[in-house]
């Protein structure tokens, strides 16, 4: 026969296994999925590559020893951080630091003229420009740097979006450039470029 005290030891760890198992059947709350980019790439900024693969005009600071595959890195650096967790979409996010203006840009992979619509999710502090980066189809040669809207003077720990359309001729080719002056980091994730004929992506449920 057992005895009380062997009793009492089974009884405490037949709770504790029931609360263990408890737990593990409580589901999670799953990450917001990953976002299609549209007509760039890696615009949830969840495939991450070595620096030394990216485009770099002059040399970055890569925080985390990694850099977002598909983007480029321009003259005017700063430093850039992928992070990990309460990203907008996906498990990743893109941070960038600057005392001065840092510039990273993207080819925006434009066929044919029409309305073309991009939106994104930007939370931190500081200031954050949105340019197109045009050049000459057959020379290469630069033409202009239009702004998308104004100026995003931000100072909020929570996501808010960034949504413009411009209207494109066809006449250029063309890169989305994210201008961004931060010392303590602007986050920046879920860009998407879209001809506004497409179906935009649904708002996320909060």
């Amino acid at each position: 026969m057992m005895n009380s005290a062997m009793k009492h030891t089974l009884t405490a760890l037949a709770i504790l296994l029931s609360g263990a198992l408890a737990m593990a059947q409580t589901p999670t709350a799953p990450a917001p999925a990953a976002t299609d980019s549209g007509l760039i790439k890696n615009g949830d900024f969840e495939i991450a590559v070595d620096p030394a693969e990216c485009r770099q005009m002059a040399p970055w600071t890569f925080e985390t020893e990694e850099a977002p595959q598909s983007w480029e890195f321009h003259n005017q650096v700063g430093a850039v951080l992928l992070g990990k967790g309460d990203a907008a979409s996906g498990s990743r996010f893109l941070r960038i630091k600057s005392d001065k203006m840092a510039i990273i840009m993207q080819k925006i992979a434009l066929d044919a003229p029409g309305a073309v619509q991009v939106s994104m999710k930007l939370r931190g502090n500081g200031t954050i420009g949105i340019y197109r980066l045009c050049y000459n189809k057959q020379t290469g040669k630069y033409l202009k740097t239009p702004q998308l809207g104004a100026n995003v003077k931000l100072s909020s720990k929570e996501w808010i979006d960034f949504n413009e359309t411009y209207q494109y001729d066809g006449s250029s080719t063309e890169y989305l450039g994210l201008f961004v002056t931060s010392p303590e980091g602007i986050d920046v994730d879920r860009i998407v470029v879209k001809y506004a004929s497409e179906t935009a992506p649904a708002p996320e449920k909060k």
